[in-house]
């Protein structure tokens, strides 16, 4: 008896294939053979592994070079927590932090496989990125620590993307303002008081010496993606 997977980033592709000519005939079938061959400590990110790998919107190398297991933490308790206690995921080249707006765990994990796209040495940000924004709803948000040049390029995604420049912009907005470019059409009376008390000293606390942004408007594709 073959020893269950315990990686979907190691899916061998004779798997693939096979469980691919049984969801021809019956996508139920597939995804319970699936189940079958996957290790319980697997099972949260089946769902998402199933559609975009097994059903061809991702390809597997994409995947397997991806960590799928990011951690989820929602906005306001991201907000409530200083920067440098934020959880970390460590990739070699950087480190990253991924946080889901106000979901649960497994809600985020639905997302896990468009998020795999995220490789330095693919197009992601001008095309693959279109994948990713399909779930606007999930609105990922990414933090990117790049410890080689101690330089930290922090990237809020609410419905768009962007960088932030350390400039007379960032220095005069307000939270309103940095919101409303982060979040167009998004209320700050939906976040608590302690939300935005918090997110004020999250905005002054990038804005220190101790961190180098920058604003690119598109830097993760073209802004019509996000529309």
């Amino acid at each position: 008896m073959m020893e269950k997977i315990s990686n979907l980033n190691e899916f061998p592709d004779f798997l693939l294939e096979r469980i691919r000519r049984i969801m021809r005939e019956d996508k139920f079938s597939a995804y319970r053979y699936l189940e079958s061959v996957v290790d319980e400590s697997q099972r949260r990110y089946l769902m998402a592994f199933f559609r975009d790998v097994i059903g061809g919107k991702v390809e597997a190398a994409e995947w397997r070079r991806a960590n799928c297991r990011v951690i989820s933490i929602s906005v306001e308790s991201m907000l409530r927590t200083p920067v440098k206690e934020w959880p970390l995921i460590d990739r070699g080249d950087g480190i990253f932090i991924q946080i889901m707006p106000n979901l649960s765990y497994d809600d985020a994990d639905t997302v896990a496989g468009s998020l795999a796209l995220y490789d330095e040495s693919l197009s992601y940000r001008s095309e693959n990125v279109r994948f990713t924004m399909r779930y606007r709803e999930f609105s990922p948000v990414f933090v990117n620590d790049v410890v080689a040049s101690s330089r930290r390029y922090i990237a809020y995604r609410f419905y768009r993307c962007f960088l932030v420049e350390n400039d007379a912009f960032l220095k005069s907005a307000t939270v309103e303002d940095m919101v409303e470019l982060a979040y167009p059409g998004f209320s700050m009376d939906s976040l608590s008081i302690d939300a935005r008390v918090a997110l004020t000293g999250l905005l002054a606390e990038v804005n220190s010496s101790e961190y180098k942004i920058n604003y690119t408007p598109g830097f993760w594709g073209k802004d019509e993606v996000y529309q």
